[in-house]
């Protein structure tokens, strides 16, 4: 799956795109995500992320924990990275500059 964080999305557009990914059942435990920040600006709303980590079983599948790269300008947003990382457990987190670098670790 890829995510792109374009601008300044609110907080209920991103709940409203993955409330509609689970019903559509295009969202699965397990998946290996690319969430592109490269053109993201401005902040992140910290309470929709406590609620979309409450949205589905996102860690279910122990024998395939989720991946997920994040693509992120030069010196973009580490540490915003490391937060979501821990809201989050049990998946692996990478922070990457280069897509092409991302999806080959998403593919192995």
């Amino acid at each position: 799956m890829m995510i792109a964080v374009s601008g300044e999305p609110s907080g209920k557009l991103l709940l409203e795109r993955f409330q509609e990914g689970l019903a559509r059942k295009l969202l699965q435990p397990g998946m290996r995500t690319l969430v592109d920040m490269t053109r993201f600006i401005g902040v992140v709303d910290w309470q929709a992320m406590a609620q979309l980590r409450e949205m589905a079983p996102w860690n279910e599948d122990k024998n395939h924990p989720p991946k997920t790269a994040y693509l992120l300008r030069e010196g973009g947003a580490a540490l915003l990275v490391k937060a979501v990382g821990a809201l989050f457990p049990g998946g692996e987190h990478r922070i990457f500059t280069k897509a092409d670098d991302a999806t080959a670790w998403l593919e192995t």
